[in-house]
């Protein structure tokens, strides 16, 4: 994740300054500045940038040997620890055991592009056997990731054919952990592909790449691009990669790199040298690289998110018995923030949201309307929308308490959140003549107007966590998912235009609308899963679902056959639910077959969802989403 954080921002040129490893007697020089990151990188901080922030002082949270791993929190806060341990932040990532392995390793196999993927146990050990294209290969598991909706595997390669050579900064591949194919599926208790960390499984045309998962495999190193958000990483390194905090406008800091590291490199990359030569921008990245690669689960706080995550490092603040109060933000001697008070430095809702962005940041995609299309980027969502300058992310989020399999807070709860700043709207009748819907329907809530449900998550369209207006401009003229048409699949988008603009005077350009929709009394529905977006087509699955439009089924069935991965999971999960079958057992379709294993079968698979539509029709859209008028 170093090595891509700098490469990519040299390629764009945003490190623009250089310098090279000071003398004892040389003045401060600038070693990096980036245009796009929070972070300035210093020899050592000059005079005017410490004495610019006014809580600067010996207090350090941020070293290797400031943190203190969480049994040493259960001592005096034993109940969030109890819930900590229960919250799938705590299995984020373990050690393989038959504590934290919940896939069955009992010889079970999956199919897989040409190949089987086969799952064993061996000498009381947890073993992956790929074979495929006479090319076989066995990876010992050492570590587990997840236990929300799946367990994803990361291993060793014991024994098989070699790994393509890989360049030498990636180490020897039998040295390191590698994320491997295939993963559990916790609420069917099934195998599947490990989606989203191989294109060549997300994707339907593995030659299009340089790589597959038989002949030239090569598998993500865990270490390198996973262990900044998946285990608990003293911040000292995570300053160095946090490619999240682009555009994010994070205070301007400032690190004195040589001189932190004069204390602290012997904990962080015993194996380099304290005082580098640095005369070239290859040395200087080299030697970041080198600072990554150092980092592996011997130097881990902890394995998987753990309090130290989001407190940063606790040493001093426990070792006080509590007298020394936990700061929110990073901290040390070496680190300078422009203009910095007290005030600053508490349980604040800027800090609050600072803290879960270094992990749900993530650089994705657009839909049509702005927000970004998939999990993992909620801040960077929350930002662009409204609310987030009071809100923090733990109005809604409990920090310690486990979500669970489904969201666990009543609608009602849910509206209480935002009427607790939104007043105006707390009586019966002013909500009702602001939704325009009865009070308890799905259209008085107010998140489904103002979060819908457009993110692509793992098992389902999740929540935006861009707080907007559904009338916004862009999310109606540009055909992406709007509020109203996610409930109201059937409907038009002419009838949705008159409606806002009969409710709060919304009004749309008509030529946009005809450019983005063609025929503007099409139900939205249809319009949506002929976008040219793969990310609308997928957003209106997750509507099919819940609204359960049956209706619209042989058309969402064109998923089925999508060249990405998530789209045929989509589908299927998306037939399944509306017409209560399972359509492995029914027509031995499964969503991670090849284009021709699927092209074989699929013809069978709509006949079954016609048949199915004939002999139990459903209602187009439920009655608690009509509108009050």
């Amino acid at each position: 994740m170093i090595a891509g954080c700098l490469l990519i921002l040299s390629a764009l040129g945003a490190w623009i300054m250089w310098g090279r490893s000071p003398s004892e007697d040389a003045p401060p020089r600038l070693l990096a500045r980036s245009q796009f990151t929070w972070l300035h990188l210093w020899t050592s901080l000059p005079d005017r940038v410490a004495a610019a922030d006014r809580t600067r002082d010996q207090y350090s949270n941020i070293a290797p040997q400031d943190y203190v791993k969480p049994d040493a929190c259960a001592e005096c806060h034993p109940d969030q620890h109890r819930m900590w341990e229960n919250h799938p932040h705590s299995r984020m990532n373990a050690t393989a055991s038959s504590k934290t392995v919940f896939g069955r390793f009992d010889g079970s196999s999956i199919e897989l592009q040409g190949g089987t993927i086969s799952m064993f146990q061996k000498n009381d050990d947890y073993w992956v056997r790929m074979d495929g294209h006479d090319i076989e290969r066995e990876f010992r598991v050492t570590r587990t990731i997840g236990s929300r909706f799946y367990q994803f595997y990361v291993g060793r390669l014991e024994s098989g054919a070699p790994l393509p050579a890989l360049p030498a900064e990636h180490g020897e591949y039998p040295q390191q952990e590698l994320v491997l194919p295939v993963g559990y599926r916790l609420k069917d208790d099934t195998w599947t592909p490990a989606y989203d960390v191989f294109l060549c499984i997300d994707h339907d045309s593995p030659q299009d790449y340089e790589f597959d998962l038989y002949d030239n495999l090569q598998p993500v190193v865990y270490y390198e691009k996973c262990a900044m958000c998946h285990t608990t990483m003293p911040e000292g390194y995570r300053m160095l990669q946090d490619v999240n905090a682009m555009a994010l406008a994070r205070p301007e800091a400032h690190l004195g790199l040589w001189t932190f590291l004069d204390e602290t490199l012997t904990e962080m990359a015993p194996h380099l040298d304290t005082t580098p030569d640095l005369r070239t921008d290859r040395a200087f990245v080299d030697f970041v690289r080198g600072v990554q690669r150092a980092y592996g689960p011997e130097r881990a706080v902890a394995l998987g998110i753990s309090c130290e995550s989001c407190h940063y490092g606790g040493r001093a603040h426990a070792e006080s018995a509590g007298k020394v109060p936990p700061r929110f933000v990073p901290c040390s001697p070496h680190l300078a923030y422009a203009g910095r008070t007290a005030y600053d430095l508490g349980r604040k809702a800027q800090n609050i949201n600072w803290g879960c962005s270094r992990c749900h940041s993530a650089i994705r995609d657009k839909l049509p309307g702005g927000e970004l299309h998939k999990n993992s980027a909620e801040c960077r969502d929350a930002w662009y929308g409204g609310c987030y300058s009071q809100l923090s992310c733990v109005d809604c989020h409990s920090p310690h308490a486990a979500t669970g399999q489904h969201w666990p807070k009543t609608p009602d709860e849910d509206d209480h959140s935002c009427l607790t700043c939104h007043t105006q709207y707390e009586s019966p009748p002013a909500r009702q003549a602001h939704t325009h819907h009865p009070l308890g329907s799905s259209g008085s809530r107010c998140m489904n107007c103002h979060m819908p449900h457009v993110v692509e998550g793992l098992e389902d369209i999740v929540r935006t966590h861009r707080i907007d207006s559904p009338t916004r401009t862009e999310l109606i003229t540009e055909a992406g998912p709007n509020a109203c048409n996610l409930c109201h699949l059937d409907k038009s988008i002419q009838w949705t235009v008159s409606h806002l603009d009969d409710w709060y005077d919304a009004t749309y350009d008509a030529k946009s609308l005809r450019a983005s929709y063609g025929e503007l009394d099409r139900p939205v529905g249809e319009v949506w899963f002929g976008h040219d977006s793969d990310y609308v087509r997928l957003t209106a699955l997750g509507a099919v679902k819940r609204e359960r439009a049956a209706w619209l089924l042989p058309i969402a069935a064109d998923e089925l056959d999508s060249g990405r991965l998530i789209h045929r999971q989509f589908a299927q999960d998306t037939i399944e639910s509306v017409l209560d079958c399972d359509l492995t057992t029914e027509t031995g379709y499964r969503f991670w077959m090849t284009p021709e294993q699927r092209a074989e079968i699929l013809e069978n698979v709509r006949e079954f969802i016609d048949t199915e539509l004939e002999e139990a029709p459903r209602e187009v859209v439920p009655r608690s989403h009509q509108s009050a008028d």
